[in-house]
């Protein structure tokens, strides 16, 4: 939507105006005092880049010196979008003054001026650019929340607070219920889930969106999800890992599960075929293990401060603390249950009064975020490890972007929405962040991604 400056803004007409070209990408080119500088080959059906004298250029952070005033006049001008076109990191370059433009890449096989890189395109005044492409998977395209849009700035404040010692007191910290979307963590209550026999983390979750809800009935609260690591203290999972029946949902260790999917693995301790001696879990970021940053274990069970044990620590019968893993290959039966009850459910999910949306965490690549793999380092698996096969891997990952798509849509159509699911317009540390997967323009000396 086009940008306009207030009486007295800051600003100006001019800087307002280059962002706005940034991303509806209309230039107007001065039609006086400028010099215009022809293509090589002088073919009149090519497009001549055209610079006032006047205007300034910000360049890009790399390479370094790029991101500076290239000053004023044609030449600088030229200069500026030289580099940028040079640069494969660099989408535009902004001319941003009341008589400045903006280059765009262009399509292949044009050029622009005897010096530029056929990457850049200067557009004339009123010409459109190129269509953008799609985005690429695993981002669906239904990615739009369908609550009323507002513009109540109180409404549009978001946080994400973790409160390890328990639930939010909102008479101690008042502002809080205040803010529009409000996200908890997984950790957060982890004082009193820790200690639950068995643990409840989703049902503790539930509680205090409940409270902030109460408090603040608009705002939009959303709790943690993963549908990479099957987390035995979120009940709906602890469920899943002590029903066998279900256990094709995760992860097996290796010589683990028969070829007729039997399993067959015993617990050392017990004796018994149990979700612990069959199915793959380490104990990263789990309660009564170490690695919780602190030097002690990331949740402290019944008073064992030393960790490295699980000691005290109950997820249930059978199934020993420790991050699990889903598996995506099994098909749509998993699918089924993410998006039905683990997204959409009445009690922990989006049926639920009390809960508008997840933030759904990790990712699969070469192998799982966040988890010590191929083999468990310690804890009930010990030295086994999944034994899973380069196609296997990739088998994964397509399933976990199939499935991550699929819950993304759900949610969505659930009238929720998903952390993820917002695309920003940010300004990163360093260009490489995001211009390998969306336009980057330079405003106001700043590197800015848009993404639409």
């Amino acid at each position: 939507m086009p940008l306009t400056s207030t009486p007295g803004s800051p600003f100006g007409t001019g800087l307002l105006k280059a962002v706005a070209l940034a991303a509806a990408v209309s230039l107007s080119a001065a039609g006086h005092n400028s010099q215009a500088r022809s293509n090589a080959a002088g073919s009149s059906s090519q497009t001549a880049c055209s610079f006032t004298a006047g205007t300034d250029c910000s360049g890009l952070v790399t390479p370094p010196g790029f991101m500076r005033n290239w000053g004023t006049g044609a030449a600088a001008q030229q200069a500026c979008c030289d580099r940028c076109a040079n640069n494969t990191l660099c989408a535009a370059a902004v001319l941003a003054t009341d008589q400045g433009g903006v280059c765009m890449l262009k399509p292949h096989g044009t050029t622009c001026g005897p010096t530029s890189s056929p990457r850049l395109l200067c557009l004339p005044s009123n010409k459109p650019p190129p269509p953008r492409p799609a985005p690429p998977s695993p981002f669906p395209s239904n990615n739009v929340p369908k609550w009323e849009p507002t513009y109540n700035m109180s409404e549009s404040t978001v946080v994400m607070p973790c409160n390890y010692s328990g639930l939010y007191d909102y008479e101690a910290y008042p502002a809080l219920a205040r803010f529009g979307l409000v996200d908890y963590d997984w950790a957060n209550a982890k004082s009193i889930w820790a200690n639950q026999s068995p643990m409840d983390c989703d049902g503790m979750l539930v509680q205090q969106a409940a409270r902030n809800k109460a408090q603040n009935p608009t705002a939009k609260v959303f709790v943690y999800r993963n549908i990479v690591k099957a987390l035995p203290w979120y009940t709906q999972v602890r469920l899943l890992l002590q029903n066998r029946s279900h256990w094709g949902w995760f992860i097996p260790y290796a010589g683990c599960r028969t070829a007729s999917g039997a399993y067959v693995c015993r617990n050392n301790v017990t004796g018994a075929i149990d979700a612990s001696s069959n199915l793959y879990h380490d104990e990263e970021q789990t309660p009564g293990w170490t690695g919780g940053g602190n030097g002690g274990p990331d949740g402290v069970c019944h008073n064992d401060t030393k960790g490295n044990t699980g000691k005290g620590c109950d997820c249930g019968e059978g199934v020993a603390c420790g991050e699990y893993l889903w598996d995506h290959r099994n098909g749509s039966s998993l699918t089924g249950w993410f998006t039905s009850y683990y997204i959409g459910g009445t009690e922990y999910g989006l049926g639920n009064p009390n809960v508008d949306g997840f933030y759904l965490d990790d990712s699969w690549g070469s192998a799982p975020s966040e988890e010590a793999w191929p083999c468990s380092p310690r804890g009930t698996g010990a030295g086994k490890c999944a034994g899973l096969s380069d196609a296997d891997i990739r088998d994964m990952r397509t399933g976990w972007q199939h499935n991550f798509i699929t819950v993304q849509t759900a949610i969505v159509n659930y009238q929720g929405f998903d952390w993820q699911n917002f695309h920003t317009m940010r300004t990163p540390s360093q260009a490489r962040h995001c211009c390998h997967e969306q336009p980057c323009v330079c405003v106001f000396g700043a590197l800015v991604c848009f993404r639409f």
